[in-house]
């Protein structure tokens, strides 16, 4: 149900994933490449929006379960287009050190944190189907 914790996991990790969208650290780098940018704003967008359809699977936990995981799995492929992205074009010329600092930090640590939350949920869910199932052994 909408009720249960995996839902603020969910949407947690949904609102957190989109946070560099809205704070601007996807804007195109002078040294990056152009796709890269592009890549970012479609993992962050895919995995928000499998975050957003997982909350409202809860009718098919397994079903839910899988989309959580591929929610996992695009976090994952965004954390690691961020450290390419870093690691190949850290250094931007023009931007002050604690700016590029800060910039590269949340870059790292949100999807990171996504990564997780969309991890609890799916532990969540996985505790939430075993419990039903306990459930209906008990029942005469």
């Amino acid at each position: 149900m909408i009720q249960r914790i995996q839902t603020a996991y969910l949407a947690l990790g949904s609102v957190i994933v989109t946070l560099p969208l809205m704070l601007g650290n996807l804007a195109v780098d002078s040294t990056a490449q152009n796709w890269f940018p592009w890549i970012r704003l479609g993992l962050s967008v895919v995995a928000a929006v499998l975050g957003v359809v997982a909350i409202f699977g809860y009718g098919n936990r397994k079903r839910q379960s899988t989309t959580t995981f591929y929610a996992q799995v695009a976090v994952l492929l965004l954390l690691l287009v961020v450290v390419a992205t870093t690691i190949l074009y850290g250094a931007r010329p023009g931007v002050e050190t604690w700016t590029r600092d800060v910039y590269h930090l949340s870059a790292l640590v949100l999807p990171a944190i996504a990564y997780i939350l969309f991890g609890l949920a799916r532990r969540a869910i996985r505790r939430d189907a075993e419990l039903v199932k306990s459930m209906d052994r008990l029942r005469p």
